[in-house]
């Protein structure tokens, strides 16, 4: 088997869909950084380099050349929505007429739900499209063609941790600290509409490995701060209770957040992770308005989301709200709505709220209502507010706060 010279590419998104990018900061690609770490384990190993659009974005200037230049035989793409798709426009067709032994291969968030028919569009472009998690399938994807549908992980197989020292931290955290982002869950049992990730059966890693990855991280890199993404956690209890053994266990000079729902968060909840030294708490509140919860498949009060921030403060944890913006129903007032209610909180004091605009992946129930009321158009939703107008709204509340995390440093 020839050794294989393998590029994964995260390519640019349009920045006015992501809050962080707004304000300078981002994540590393992880999913792909994963599968580096699965390449290895390859026989013969492959050649692995990667290009975040994020970090390197003259690298997109020229990307063809770019493959010449590094003798790429395959092309990993990394698609997270309908936007990165069109980011890349007409380049990756170009390339596939311009080289054409090069064997182009997409996958990520974009695919998971796409339903099958939207699905022949793209295998123009590319020879593989690959759906779902593909740590433990690099070696067929290496020669496999057409759609291929990963298998499921199983829960608690712990995965080789992501090749995270080659991309520059400190390139992704803009103004603020750096800090690693460490994956507990894959996917989420809590069934968004807008979310393409939902799956009754997410991947699961134990919580014991979990911390130890963080662990590590904080002996080999010194970096303080530690975001862990495992949105199951709030929902099944005997899995807080694992990692709150393990938080307990944390050096002094870690700082820790993680999420919870508002639905499930409480007096109680505040008190166990106050004493297992997490910092921050991060609630998905995404909007407070009667018909946007119902869109979204959510059924919190204004009292559950105040009742929950005061928990936190009161325990000296941060807590860090995420709005959405941008539905097609919304309109001057419920924006300003919501932008009173952030006031009134006054969270901005500790952490500023998250606010990003809704992205409709293809395949989620939020996609289905959206085709249902006929607010898309050709792939491009409805906006209740223009975009130039919701964005100079949320452009003025961001330039009015700062992190003060960068302040406690």
């Amino acid at each position: 088997m020839r050794s294989e010279r393998i590029l994964l590419l995260a390519p640019p998104a349009e920045d006015e869909y992501d809050p962080g990018l707004r304000q300078g900061v981002a994540e590393p690609p992880l999913g792909l950084l994963y599968l580096w770490s699965a390449l290895e384990r390859c026989s013969p190993s492959p050649e692995v380099r990667i290009i975040d659009a994020y970090v390197e974005p003259t690298r997109m200037d020229d990307l063809e050349a770019t493959i010449r230049t590094y003798g790429c035989t395959q092309l990993w793409v990394s698609l997270m929505s309908t936007e990165g798709v069109r980011c890349l426009g007409d380049r990756v067709s170009e390339i596939r007429s311009s080289i054409p032994q090069l064997k182009l291969v997409a996958g990520g968030a974009f695919f998971r739900k796409l339903p099958e028919p939207d699905l022949s569009r793209f295998q123009t472009d590319y020879d593989l499209i690959v759906i779902g998690d593909a740590d433990l399938e690099v070696e067929t994807i290496l020669k496999g063609k057409g759609v291929h549908r990963c298998k499921p992980l199983p829960s608690y197989l712990e995965l080789p941790y992501p090749k995270r020292a080659s991309l520059p931290l400190d390139e992704y955290a803009g103004d603020s600290p750096p800090r690693h982002v460490v994956i507990g869950a894959r996917g989420c049992a809590g069934n968004c509409a807008f979310c393409a990730i939902s799956t009754p059966r997410p991947y699961l890693r134990q919580p014991r490995e979990v911390t130890l990855e963080m662990r590590t991280l904080f002996e080999k890199t010194a970096v303080p701060f530690y975001s862990l993404i495992d949105d199951v956690m709030s929902l099944w209890p005997d899995r807080f209770a694992d990692y709150e053994r393990h938080f307990r266990q944390f050096p002094e000079g870690m700082w820790l957040d993680v999420p919870w729902r508002v639905d499930r968060f409480s007096d109680e909840i505040a008190d166990r992770l106050a004493a297992c030294g997490v910092n921050i708490v991060r609630f998905g509140v995404e909007s407070i308005d009667p018909d946007t919860q119902n869109l979204l498949g959510k059924s919190f009060s204004k009292d559950e989301v105040r009742k929950a921030v005061k928990c936190c403060e009161s325990r000296s944890i941060s807590p860090c709200l995420y709005f959405m913006f941008g539905f097609a129903h919304e309109t001057e007032e419920t924006i300003a709505e919501l932008i009173d209610f952030m006031a009134e909180l006054g969270t901005e004091t500790r952490v500023p709220p998250y606010l990003g605009i809704v992205r409709i992946l293809p395949g989620t129930r939020l996609a289905s209502v959206y085709r249902e009321n006929g607010w898309m158009n050709g792939g491009v939703p409805r906006r209740g507010v223009p975009l130039p107008r919701l964005l100079e709204v949320l452009d003025d509340w961001r330039s009015t706060h700062s992190t003060p995390l960068e302040k406690e440093v």
